[in-house]
């Protein structure tokens, strides 16, 4: 009998030992970045960012103060677990410069390929921050002209006026985070799409909810960490998807308004361009490139955009214009 029962347990033995082995190594892989010819960057180890994540009610406020900055202050640039991956993070201008200058070295993880069913990807898709080589300069040709121009002063006027209302009458004190991010909302609304979200004059609304909901959901802490989590969406998450779904039906319809606005004149005049949302700037673009084509500086004729990309560049310039602003 111990004879016929032997094998039993010596594969008993042998899965625990290899279950044991792989969660050593998740660990492992969790605790160290591997190693790599960086010019020896330092590491957050994922443990800290875990411990925030669980906290209760967690803030990624208090992520960022906490386990980040710190970090960060002494070299500008460390290793953190994102996405899950090991990720570069960075505040320091100089680094910033070369990421952006050299886009063919320093390459984009496309996330719409490797992670395809997150949050993030559900909402933005394939987008200027997203894209790398011929796709991004064929975004970019859409995107760069929008921001050629200065900001008239007339896009803040309206809701600086009414932050400076809003504090003169409080009482207790001013929840600074909080007026930051409605400032950053109605401001944001404003200058990319031409909305009033209201979220200054505290009214209530479905859309209103949808954006907050679409803007925090994007930034939860503990999707960030385990991306996979997302494949299997319950509850407040799941709802959040459905928030991001009337917001596609929101820009699509204020796309196609805009469109049809601008099919009733040739071009925009200066001082009609001047007081353009991004949106319609980023339309008219995108309908000279859908007519003449997009060429690099090369001459060369670059992938043509659709109509599902240039809703994605709005979802990513509100998401993290507000994620940049507000905070």
């Amino acid at each position: 009998m111990l004879d016929l029962l032997l094998p039993f347990a010596l594969s008993g033995k042998t899965l625990l030992a290899g279950a044991l082995a792989l969660t050593g190594y998740i660990f492992y892989r969790l605790l160290v970045p591997p190693k790599i010819n960086d010019g020896g960057v330092p590491y957050i180890p994922a443990y800290k960012t875990l411990f925030w994540t669980f906290k209760p009610d967690p803030s990624r406020i208090d992520l960022c103060n906490q386990v980040d900055v710190p970090a960060l202050r002494e070299t500008g640039i460390v290793r953190s677990w994102l996405w899950g991956r090991w990720m570069y993070k960075i505040n320091d201008a100089e680094y910033a410069r070369q990421l952006f200058l050299k886009p063919t070295v320093f390459q984009k993880i496309e996330m719409q390929t490797s992670l395809p069913y997150t949050f993030r990807v559900y909402a933005a898709g394939a987008n200027i921050m997203s894209e790398n080589g011929d796709h991004f300069k064929a975004h970019r040709s859409v995107v760069m002209p929008a921001f050629r121009r200065a900001w008239p002063v007339s896009h803040f006027r309206t809701h600086m006026r009414k932050l400076e209302s809003l504090v003169r009458k409080q009482q207790q004190g001013v929840d600074i985070l909080n007026i930051g991010r409605r400032v950053a909302l109605d401001i944001l609304g404003h200058i990319i799409m031409g909305v009033d979200f209201g979220a200054l004059d505290y009214t209530k609304g479905e859309l209103l909810e949808m954006c907050w909901d679409v803007v925090e959901a994007g930034v939860e802490p503990l999707y960030l960490l385990f991306p996979f989590l997302d494949k299997y969406p319950m509850g407040k998450r799941a709802r959040s998807f459905a928030s991001v779904a009337r917001f596609h039906q929101f820009i699509d319809d204020a796309i196609e308004t805009k469109r049809l606005e601008l099919q009733t004149r040739d071009q925009l005049n200066n001082d009609e361009r001047d007081k353009a949302d991004l949106l319609t700037l980023m339309i008219e673009a995108y309908e000279q490139t859908k007519k003449h084509g997009a060429y690099d500086e090369n001459g060369k004729l670059l992938p043509s955009m659709n109509s599902e990309e240039l809703r994605n560049n709005a979802v990513v310039f509100f998401i993290a214009g507000h994620d940049g602003t507000a905070y």
